[in-house]
């Protein structure tokens, strides 16, 4: 869980990169099958994520945007879920 092996000969499996996971699941072959966590986004929804901005939030897993707090809303520092 959480990590994949891009080759059967692979000794290890890798780990997803940090704001990702599998969702649970195993069997897991490629970078690519790591979803963004809340907080994290990315084109795709899945790995590589960025980390949400400052001012911004991101309140589901496999975003593929960030949101702008809004108008009188505090959101400070980075990896804001709400």
């Amino acid at each position: 869980v959480n990590t994949y092996q891009t080759a059967t000969t692979q000794a290890s499996c890798t780990a997803c990169p940090v704001g990702t996971d599998t969702n649970g699941a195993t069997g897991r072959t490629a970078l690519a099958n790591c979803r963004c966590l809340a907080g994290y986004y990315s084109p795709t929804g899945n790995a590589a994520c960025t980390i949400a901005a400052a001012g911004y939030y991101v309140p589901i897993n496999s975003a593929t945007t960030q949101t702008a707090c809004g108008l009188g809303n505090y959101c400070p520092g980075t990896g804001n879920t709400a």
